[in-house]
């Protein structure tokens, strides 16, 4: 059994690969990961959060039929402390997404 889950890439990530928006076909049960293992070595490879449904999310987090899933590269400007992800990061802090998956964000 499969699932479809639409894939959303902003800003750099969307010229990177060459799409902004596509419906994506998953088995039934897949992460992020899994969805992430479809896409381009070069194109995971970069510095990128993952959000599910507006939601920020891990590798580990199971997608559902329907599911969004937003690769978002990190952003810059404002005053010191004014955008954070997870854990407190600063959102561009220099996480890559192929790194201790314990702690970031896909």
């Amino acid at each position: 059994m499969t699932m479809q889950v639409r894939l959303v890439l902003f800003a750099g990530l969307r010229q990177a690969a060459g799409f902004r928006e596509r419906t994506v076909e998953l088995p039934k049960g897949a992460t992020v990961a899994d969805l992430l293992a479809t896409l381009d070595p070069a194109l995971v490879r970069r510095t990128f959060y993952v959000a599910v449904n507006e939601e920020y999310a891990h590798r580990d987090t199971p997608l559902e039929e329907g599911d969004e899933v937003a690769l978002l590269p990190p952003v810059s400007g404002g005053g010191a402390g004014s955008a954070r992800g997870p854990g407190g990061c600063p959102l561009g802090c220099g996480r890559r997404p192929a790194e201790d998956d314990r702690e970031r964000i896909a």
